[in-house]
């Protein structure tokens, strides 16, 4: 896997095909996330809103790719998604003043799942 410093922590995983999206607190859970779980075209979207895409590569492991930024509207876009693919109410009304708030409300949801 390559290592790409500029991954700021925490971070969403978009899940390729799929409205559901994952948090990840830190670097130790990307990995874990990789090993366990990881599909070809599965996005990180990171802290500030850097989209980083997974690839297998040909020693069977994946590396990650940075790609475009993110604006705060896209990625509240994704959380709304989300959140209706799991039965939440008001989807419409989902706000975050920024990428951090946003995250909380993945983590809320996901608190929820367990």
């Amino acid at each position: 896997m390559l290592n790409i410093p500029s991954i700021h922590w925490p971070g969403i995983v978009k899940h390729k095909n799929d409205d559901e999206l994952t948090l990840l607190q830190n670097e130790t859970q990307w990995k874990q996330y990789i090993h366990q779980y990881a599909e070809d075209d599965d996005w990180l979207i990171d802290a500030s809103g850097y989209r980083y895409y997974l690839q297998q590569n040909d020693q069977s492991g994946y590396e990650y790719h940075p790609g475009d930024q993110l604006n705060l509207v896209q990625v509240l876009g994704l959380v709304k998604a989300h959140a209706a693919l799991n039965g939440s109410c008001c989807v419409a009304k989902l706000y975050a003043p920024t990428f951090e708030a946003a995250y909380k409300i993945i983590e809320a949801m996901q608190a929820e799942e367990r």
